[in-house]
């Protein structure tokens, strides 16, 4: 119970299919692993090109796609892509919703989503994205929050609200199955009988197994990892949480971003989408460096991935295993991917670019990925501690 179903499954339907009309020639366990290396290299292939459509699709800008991209392709958590874990698969579905969910297309981003809940427990978090894509969308419709409320207007909310109930139940729903499966295999009268035993999860208010693993079993907890013996640990995931925490305050202290931080990037989102709309076909007219190529991360869609990345940031800090961050983050937030696409494309512009500034941002980032792909992957298959 304290790893989710999907990996698994398709993992061992593939094996199986796979060793079929080769099982005189390898054995089960070797079948396992020649599909787990495929579905993780296909899987990651995907991810990187739904991160690319996603870029495209928000900023309308080829070249912070296809920088955003390779970033991702040597990201610093790289050995668990192509490892048996589910962190590729993870990544596909949550980039490939976030696509979707952009074009608007909530039923199918939500399905994915719903998919990523059933890969890894922080596949709830994509509740916000859901949500938020949802008001946005009321808000651009006309909807205002006046004190003069039309009978209209209070049925469009409630509308709304149960839209929001739906989708993000559509979301929720494989790890809450998940969860009452858990509950009915140990918790029910007839388990107990078998086991002649209740467990003591059974009677929390949310008697989910998979919180109870981690706190018993792992000792997963608010400051509980807080202890003199972590420091390697916590020096281990330092650079990703550095990298998280200036893409969080980059944004959130730049002058421009004050009125979108303030309306939690739903009023101005809509306008900026007009703007930018009217841009693009400036842009792909020119193949120079524009301003709007290295001015794109401070933009109003960027909010939400701001807010899912600081959350993700500050949790994995405080509460989780904090070695294990830098896939957490790796395989979920697009956003480390455009901060540093922003500060590399930012650094490297034409030398009599205005905008261009030394360097040291860029090379410190273009290392810690490159040292962390290589020596993780040493380390890693060797069996040492990493990450």
């Amino acid at each position: 119970m304290a790893f989710f179903p999907l990996y698994p499954w398709i993992l061992r339907t593939l094996a199986r299919i796979f060793h079929l009309p080769v099982q005189y020639f390898i054995s089960h366990r070797s079948a396992l692993f020649i599909c787990g290396w495929l579905l993780n290299t296909v899987c990651f292939t995907l991810a990187a090109v739904s991160l690319y459509k996603l870029t495209c699709k928000l900023f309308g800008r080829d070249k912070v796609a296809l920088v955003s991209s390779l970033l991702f392709c040597i990201n610093p958590a790289s050995v668990f892509m192509s490892s048996l874990y589910t962190e590729s698969l993870f990544s596909c579905l949550q980039f490939t919703a976030l696509y979707f969910l952009e074009q608007t297309k909530s039923i199918l981003a939500c399905l994915l989503f719903g998919l990523g809940c059933a890969t890894r427990s922080n596949g709830i978090i994509s509740c916000g994205f859901v949500t938020h894509s949802i008001l946005k969308h009321c808000l651009s419709n006309g909807l205002t929050l006046s004190s003069h409320l039309k009978l209209a207007d209070l049925f469009y909310a409630l509308t709304v609200l149960l839209k929001v109930i739906v989708l993000n139940g559509i979301v929720l729903a494989p790890f809450i199955l998940f969860e009452l499966y858990g509950y009915s295999l140990y918790c029910t009268p007839l388990a107990m009988d078998m086991t002649n035993q209740k467990l003591a999860w059974c009677d929390r208010w949310l008697p989910f197994p998979y919180s109870y693993i981690q706190d018993t079993y792992w000792h997963v907890g608010f400051l509980r990892y807080f202890e003199l013996k972590q420091i390697p640990n916590f020096l281990l995931a330092a650079p990703v949480i550095v990298l998280s925490s200036c893409a969080v305050l980059t944004y959130c202290y730049n002058q421009k971003n004050f009125e979108t931080v303030k309306t939690l990037g739903l009023w101005q989102d809509i306008k900026y989408k007009h703007e930018n709309m009217a841009r693009r076909s400036i842009h792909c007219s020119s193949g120079r460096i524009e301003r709007q190529d290295i001015e794109f991360y401070h933009s109003p869609p960027v909010f939400v991935y701001v807010v899912h990345l600081a959350f993700m940031t500050l949790f994995g800090f405080t509460s989780m295993h904090v070695q294990v961050i830098t896939r957490f983050i790796a395989s979920a937030s697009p956003l480390i991917y455009w901060y540093s696409a922003h500060v590399i494309i930012r650094d490297t512009a034409d030398p009599g670019h205005r905008y261009c500034r030394s360097m040291w941002r860029s090379q410190l980032i273009l290392g810690y990925f490159i040292l962390y792909f290589f020596i993780g992957t040493a380390l890693h298959c060797n069996f040492y501690p990493w990450t």
